[in-house]
């Protein structure tokens, strides 16, 4: 019998051991990934796309060339892949046990200021850059899925909290709003407006909210 039980105990403790080990290595996967996709915008940045290249990039990360093609097929897949990778950022922008606000509209207002941000310094990618993610769709449609997804999640949150009326479809709010943003953005990189655009996206999220909003909704929670 205690011949079973340290058996047992042995197992135990190997497959612990083995848990922890494939979680360590997972964690190290995933902070490679990170520190390829943070080096790359850099280079991409300071020095363009079409003269970065994957060597210029292992040599920054510290990895060797090898890696880098263990996580991206491909530097045009990577680029693709920066989308993703922006959502996830600002998924984790917009937790409340980060700092965010409380409010869901209010948390609306700031994904969209971000996402912005995020999309200004898109735009300065060369035209280059821009049509690899073109041919690249998966990952950037991906990104478009999740995005669409959080903002529904976040309707819903505020039909929950009385925030926006609650016989609303959450899905088509949050497609009104995806879309309004994203001709705001068309619009005012048309008129050249730059830094006004966050501005102008907040007048029409109000304008959305004056028909949408439900009875525990106030703009005060904004500011």
């Amino acid at each position: 019998m205690t011949l079973v039980i340290n058996v047992i105990g042995s197992l135990f403790f190997i497959k612990e051991r083995m848990n922890t080990t494939i979680s360590r290595r997972e964690r190290k996967k995933e902070e490679t990934r990170q520190r390829l996709l943070s080096v790359s915008l850099e280079l991409f940045h300071e020095q363009g796309y079409s003269t970065t290249t994957v060597e210029d990039i292992t040599e920054r990360a510290d990895v060797a060339k090898g890696t880098f093609f263990n996580y991206f097929p491909s530097k045009e897949a990577l680029l693709s892949e920066l989308s993703v990778w922006g959502i996830e950022k600002l998924q984790t922008a917009i937790d409340v046990s980060n700092g965010a606000p409380q409010s869901p509209v209010a948390r609306i207002k700031l994904l969209m200021r971000l996402l912005q941000e995020q999309m200004g310094e898109k735009m300065k990618l060369p035209r280059r850059a821009y049509v690899a993610r073109l041919f690249t769709p998966h990952p950037t449609q991906h990104a478009r899925c999740r995005l669409s997804a959080i903002l529904t999640d976040l309707v819903s949150e505020a039909q929950t909290r009385g925030e926006i009326r609650a016989e609303l479809d959450a899905v088509l709010v949050s497609n009104l709003l995806h879309m309004s943003f994203f001709w705001s953005m068309v619009t005012c990189q048309e008129n050249d407006a730059g830094t006004p655009l966050q501005a102008q996206f907040e007048n029409i999220i109000d304008l959305w909210m004056d028909g949408i909003a439900g009875p525990e909704w106030s703009k005060e929670w904004d500011h």
